[in-house]
């Protein structure tokens, strides 16, 4: 709601700014509320408030339903009309006056005759001046109003592609990790190992939980995230059991720092997908470090051999994680991906919010 309000109250400064400009521009400064009633000061009062009218129908209304749907014929002679409103409507409410001019000189006497003929003329810029002043202004804010709705209209378009990918994310990463998992405290529990299993339910349910209900924020604790991967290791570790050697380490403060959500587990993911083969030795190591605000996240594992190497480079995880880091994280990233037939390897660095 605070937000809102200082976005209207912005845009009424900045409206009333504009529309003083004219003020501020006329010619004679003792005499300035006189475009109330007539002159130069009044059109330019006109024409200023035509085209905050038009600023915001085109950047609501018109962009919106005719631009973006490809009217384009539509969206242009409306923006024609508009134009012609501003140059036409102030001469029309307050016409351009013109005055007679009379040349005047002194006598050889003193005396103060006429020289020629009275002539024509106007106070203040020729009229084409002016037309031409109102026409640059107009475009100008024609071209940014286009510009400002573009990007957000882009921004928009990002955001709800991020929370369609994350989205995504969740239903490729719960259902298959939560039914192997599962199998994998069955198992624990068959052997009679009940507090294994308990430890192994209360790590699901974190996870499932911060899946849920916090990973659909922009941004999470960085304590969380690095909690779920934790726990996604644990519970690898129990379905695997010593088929796979797993190294997890960990340094650094994690505390009162933010990182978007499951932004790390799909290297992870991938790892454990594509690194896991009975057999063979398989090896998958993850080592996360934060130094300030900077982060360094690797994760290593051997290839499995009966894996499409092309697959585990390019998988769908990896190209979401890429993405997501691209879009979210701008100019503040390195990522380093490295394979060949026995290893693959990713290093990551990230400057953290």
């Amino acid at each position: 709601m605070n937000l809102r309000i200082g976005r209207v109250a912005l845009n009424v400064a900045a409206c009333v700014a504009f529309l003083t400009l004219p003020v501020l521009m006329a010619p004679d400064v003792e005499l300035t509320w006189k475009f109330i009633t007539h002159g130069e000061t009044f059109r330019d009062l006109i024409a200023y408030t035509i085209m905050i009218g038009y600023f915001y129908a085109n950047y609501f209304y018109f962009i919106p339903k005719y631009f973006f749907r490809k009217r384009h014929l539509e969206f242009y002679s409306i923006a024609l009309a508009a134009l012609l409103l501003v140059l036409f409507i102030p001469q029309l409410l307050a016409p351009y006056e013109h005055h007679h001019m009379n040349n005047f000189h002194h006598d050889e006497n003193g005396q103060i005759v006429q020289h020629g003929e009275g002539r024509k003329g106007h106070h203040g810029p020729p009229l084409f001046f002016m037309l031409s002043h109102n026409l640059f202004l107009f475009v100008a804010l024609f071209l940014y109003t286009l510009v400002i709705r573009i990007s957000n209209q882009w921004k928009q378009t990002q955001k709800e592609k991020l929370n369609a990918e994350l989205a995504f994310l969740k239903a490729q990463v719960n259902p298959h990790f939560l039914f192997n998992t599962l199998n994998g405290i069955y198992a624990t529990a068959l052997d009679e190992n009940a507090q294994h299993s308990a430890n192994a339910i209360v790590q699901l349910s974190g996870m499932m939980r911060y899946v849920m209900t916090e990973a659909g924020d922009t941004y999470v604790s960085l304590e969380k995230e690095v909690n779920y991967i934790t726990s996604y290791i644990e519970l690898q570790k129990i379905r695997l059991g010593n088929t796979v050697k797993i190294d997890f380490t960990m340094s650094g403060i994690v505390e009162g720092k933010y990182i978007a959500p499951l932004l790390l587990i799909p290297f992870v993911e991938n790892a454990f997908k594509h690194g896991v083969n009975p057999d063979y030795p398989s090896y998958i190591m993850v080592n996360l470090m934060i130094t300030n605000s900077v982060l360094e996240f690797q994760v290593y594992n051997t290839i499995n051999k009966t894996v499409n190497q092309a697959a585990a480079y390019s998988g769908l995880g990896l190209n979401n994680a890429r993405q997501r880091l691209e879009l979210l994280y701008p100019g503040r990233h390195t990522l380093n991906i490295q394979h060949d037939a026995n290893d693959f390897s990713v290093f990551l660095t990230l400057h953290l919010k």
